[in-house]
């Protein structure tokens, strides 16, 4: 019998050359390169925007700054509004007297025919302005300040404390009756007394002080950038002490 022969076994060649490598692919690069591209285009413009919108302001700021305003104020309105105000009240004082009223009948004594009350008195005394006697000429324009010449201040009001105002002493004489109006008497010559007293102690200038500061406020609202007051202090008159 013949024995049976596989058949020879073929080995592969070594020297065979390998297949190439796969080549990646280069798209996904592109994408970055068109998005970065893109973002840096978005970033300049609004650059450019945020440049010429500051440069527009600046500007604006700059030519407003040169630019010529007019402003009028209405002098007779202006009067108008402060002689409504009528009396100002600026300036307040409480002035106490002691004062002693008395009769006396020539050579006799006071102790048979006299009358004498000793009153100490309480009272306000009260200055300001009469605004009601501002006139059109009294108010001009220099510039860019109102110039308002004020009127006079003066004692507007004097007045007692009743409850405060007292009797110290009161004594008659033996011989006579007492006088029942000896006491407003001296009431009315303590309030003299009070009023000058207030004068001597300056409350006029007090008054005419705080008059312009609170007009001078009251005319800045109404538009005035600066407000100058002329106004007389003259000393009090005979008229005044009385």
């Amino acid at each position: 019998m013949m024995a049976m022969q596989s058949p020879p076994r073929t080995e592969p060649a070594t020297d065979a050359p390998s297949p190439p490598p796969p080549m990646r692919r280069k798209s996904g690069c592109w994408w970055i390169l068109l998005a970065s591209t893109i973002a840096m285009l978005l970033i300049i413009y609004a650059g450019y925007r945020c440049t010429k919108s500051l440069v527009r302001q600046s500007s604006e700021s700059v030519t407003s700054m040169f630019e010529m305003e007019e402003e009028t104020l209405n002098l007779a309105a202006v009067v108008s509004q402060v002689r409504g105000l009528a009396r100002l009240e600026t300036a307040s004082m409480q002035i106490i007297q002691v004062l002693q009223v008395s009769q006396s009948h020539g050579m006799i004594p006071d102790a048979v025919a006299g009358d004498r009350v000793r009153l100490m008195a309480v009272g306000d005394v009260i200055a300001g302005i009469d605004l009601a006697e501002i006139r059109e000429e009294d108010v001009r324009v220099d510039g860019d300040t109102l110039v308002i010449r004020l009127p006079r201040t003066k004692i507007l009001v004097t007045r007692l404390d009743n409850q405060k105002t007292e009797v110290l002493d009161r004594e008659t004489g033996l011989l006579r009756k007492s006088d029942i109006h000896l006491e407003s008497r001296a009431r009315e010559e303590a309030e003299i007394a009070i009023r000058n007293e207030a004068l001597r102690k300056g409350i006029r200038e007090i008054a005419r002080r705080n008059a312009e500061k609170q007009l001078a406020e009251f005319l800045m609202k109404l538009g005035a950038e600066s407000v100058r007051f002329e106004s007389e202090l003259a000393p009090p008159s005979d008229s005044e002490l009385r």
